[in-house]
């Protein structure tokens, strides 16, 4: 099964740092509803009358490119996970990038090591190749491979859960932009602003803040 990862904002703790430093993770279930997922893009693209290598990025698309996307996968079968790092909640003197990535990412793994218990437990086998949008901020992407490796030995009931943690192309990769669509959303949405959010919000594992 895939996961597919995303990031928001940024992991500064400096006042002109974002506010926010936000992740989110797109689960299917199998490889097939992946498939299902990109046919149903392919069509939305010809429906659209745009090419095949056109990228859905909420940042650099229009409000009704959004909206017809969106409602192309709200009935499609995938979760989602998502967290937020609020570092106004806190004192940033006393905050730093290691901490904002390792306890925003923490709270990640825990929602979907959970999903993926619940899933295992129903009978299915769990064996997850994790795919997150490349960055060139090595202390993230270091601290995402470390925590989704760590999942396999948690316990010999989650022994296999992690087959690999590779970074993807958003440009090229049709998965990952779902996951940037989803997480755009889903910030607007903890934003105050819902126009996007409730095509698919009953899909949520987990929308949670972190606190400590």
């Amino acid at each position: 099964m895939p996961t597919f990862i995303d990031e928001s904002g940024d992991s500064g703790p400096g006042v002109k740092s974002a506010r926010h430093f936000r992740l989110v993770a797109v689960w299917f279930s199998s490889m097939e509803d992946v498939e299902q997922y990109i046919a149903k893009i392919g069509d939305l693209k010809v429906q659209m009358n745009i090419s095949q290598d056109f990228e859905f990025h909420f940042a650099k698309i229009s409000h009704p490119q959004r909206l017809r996307f969106y409602e192309a996968v709200a009935e499609l079968p995938f979760r989602f996970a998502f967290q937020n790092f609020d570092k106004d909640q806190f004192n940033r003197d006393f905050l730093d990038k290691e901490r904002i990535i390792a306890s925003t990412i923490e709270g990640m793994v825990r929602l979907l090591t959970g999903h993926y218990l619940e899933f295992a437990r129903s009978g299915n086998k769990v064996s997850e190749r994790v795919i997150y949008d490349e960055c060139n901020d090595k202390k993230y992407t270091s601290s995402l491979q470390s925590a989704f490796n760590s999942i396999s030995s948690h316990s010999e009931e989650t022994r296999k859960f992690i087959k690999s943690v590779k970074p993807g192309k958003s440009k090229s990769d049709l998965r990952i932009q779902l996951a940037d669509m989803i997480c755009s959303a889903t910030c607007r949405h903890l934003d105050g602003d819902n126009s996007y959010f409730d095509s698919f919000r009953g899909k949520a594992i987990g929308i949670e803040t972190v606190r400590e």
